[in-house]
């Protein structure tokens, strides 16, 4: 019964006041694809905008493939993500090229231009 009471009592932001999500597709054009892209990506979003942009941006790694993958984040934070994956030039030593690739707010469209 109570967790009946406590549904009932949850605010439900109207969607102006909700914050829009996007999807971007990046893909390693240049480099090996050992490495954790992903891992590489936010290591830059946190050098170049700091913890607390990388916590309210809500950036959450969707799909991963060997050299592409989806990372979902806030609108707000769409052109910071941007400037970060295409910043990273070396990763380990090794010279790569990361590009982000598409934008969508829909899911499966990301998915079908990766094709995943």
């Amino acid at each position: 019964m109570q967790a009946k009471k406590q549904a009932k009592n949850v605010i439900k932001f109207s969607k102006t006041l909700r914050s829009k999500k996007r999807y971007l597709l990046y893909e390693l054009k240049h480099g090996d694809n050992k490495v954790n892209l992903y891992r590489e990506i936010v290591l830059s979003f946190k050098r170049w905008f700091g913890m607390f942009d990388y916590s309210n941006a809500g950036m959450m790694n969707i799909v991963r493939g060997k050299k592409s993958g989806i990372i979902k984040i806030n609108t707000p934070f769409l052109s910071k993500l941007k400037y970060s994956v295409s910043s990273i030039s070396q990763i380990d030593g090794q010279r790569v090229l990361i590009i982000p690739t598409y934008v969508s707010g829909i899911l499966r469209k990301v998915k079908q231009k990766g094709g995943f």
